[in-house]
């Protein structure tokens, strides 16, 4: 099924983390990285010392390539932790006016990608529209306890669909 990737391209509703490598209203700057070669440590947003739920959300630009029926819209980030302590991050996009949330995950101390899928919008439990796509805000939550900090590098979105049928020309031959 052909892709579409989406990359955030400003700030969103929400800028909570409470670090950033570029600073305020720069979050999406920090996690902007091209998909495939993300920078790590050059930028990052991150939170420490008992950062509970700290939320970020990116705009994102409108679709420019997809058509046809979605059958699904992935959110992948980067994410790692230092230290011993126990460090959790998960995805979070926004569409209708609010937040829905994918799996928790426990992040370790190296770099790793994770990611969630919604195959229906959350907000409607329908099959996601291309206006909602193109509405829609994506980020990540990140919490660490007293002991370590958490870290995001990257944050895309993939909408996989299903092009609409082409239209058949037909020729009579006689």
């Amino acid at each position: 099924m052909p892709t579409e990737n989406l990359i955030p391209n400003a700030a969103g509703t929400y800028e909570n983390i409470a670090n950033s490598t570029s600073g305020v209203g720069k979050h999406w700057q920090d996690v902007d990285d091209p998909i495939g070669t993300p920078d790590d440590n050059d930028t990052r947003v991150n939170t420490g010392n008992d950062g509970v739920g700290q939320i970020d959300t990116y705009s994102l630009p409108n679709h420019s390539e997809g058509s046809g029926t979605i059958n699904s819209v992935t959110l992948h980030f980067r994410a790692k932790k230092d230290y011993v302590g126990a460090a959790k991050a998960r995805a979070v996009i926004r569409t209708h006016a609010s937040q829905h949330y994918g799996d928790q995950e426990a992040i370790t101390t190296s770099y790793a990608n994770y990611s969630n899928a919604w195959v229906v919008n959350p907000a409607t439990s329908d099959p996601w529209t291309w206006d909602e796509v193109d509405d829609l805000e994506a980020g990540v939550t990140l919490e660490a306890d007293a002991s370590t900090w958490s870290y995001c590098t990257q944050v895309y979105v993939v909408v996989d669909y299903t092009p609409a049928p082409g239209r058949v020309r037909g020729y009579i031959i006689g």
